[in-house]
């Protein structure tokens, strides 16, 4: 007598994602000073992520000496009011030469973390995690970023721009998970 059963069998395992959002946001000038320019800069994250990854070509113009900082200061547009630093994500600044965090260490990898900074292109990249900061979710939608550049104390360059920050990034719940099955005549 032959016995038919039918066992329930996962074949795989997938995690659903949308499609990568790319932003290139407008770059404003904020200072008379331009030893150091941002540009090619490149904002992107997927829906639903709780990562938003900036990159931009830094170009030093002229040697950056001592005590070189990157300020970070981010608001909501239309708004004032500092969204705080973070555990490094947020209205922070990075130190450029020395640095210590696992955030200033990714950002000055191009030179080795060290001063003077020569002139040359160096691409930096940075990754937020958004789960980190909640006042990055939360309110207004579009951000504005302000990153200043200081050689000892002394603005060396500046820009704005404004970022989308996109709905439901920053939550801590994972994403949905899909089983496919398929069923095996045994």
């Amino acid at each position: 007598m032959l016995l038919a059963v039918l066992v329930p069998t996962v074949l795989f395992v997938t995690t659903s994602s949308s499609a990568e959002d790319a932003m290139t946001p407008m770059l404003t000038k904020c200072s008379e000073m331009h030893d150091v320019a941002v540009v090619d800069l490149t904002v992107t994250s997927n829906s639903g992520s709780n990562m938003l990854n900036v990159s931009f070509t830094m170009d030093v113009v002229k040697s950056l000496q001592t005590n070189v900082t990157l300020e970070v200061a981010m608001v909501d547009e239309g708004m004032t009011s500092l969204i705080p630093c973070i555990e490094d994500v947020g209205s922070c600044e990075y130190k450029l030469c020395g640095g210590n965090s696992s955030m200033e260490m990714n950002i000055t990898e191009a030179w080795s973390n060290t001063c003077p900074i020569p002139p040359s292109k160096y691409h930096v990249s940075l990754v937020l995690d958004l789960t980190k900061n909640s006042h990055l979710t939360s309110g207004n939608a579009m951000k504005v970023f302000n990153y200043t550049f200081e050689d000892n104390g002394t603005v060396a360059g500046c820009v704005s721009f404004e970022v989308h920050v996109p709905p439901g990034s920053g939550s801590s719940a994972p994403s949905p998970t899909a089983f496919h099955v398929s069923w095996i005549l045994l």
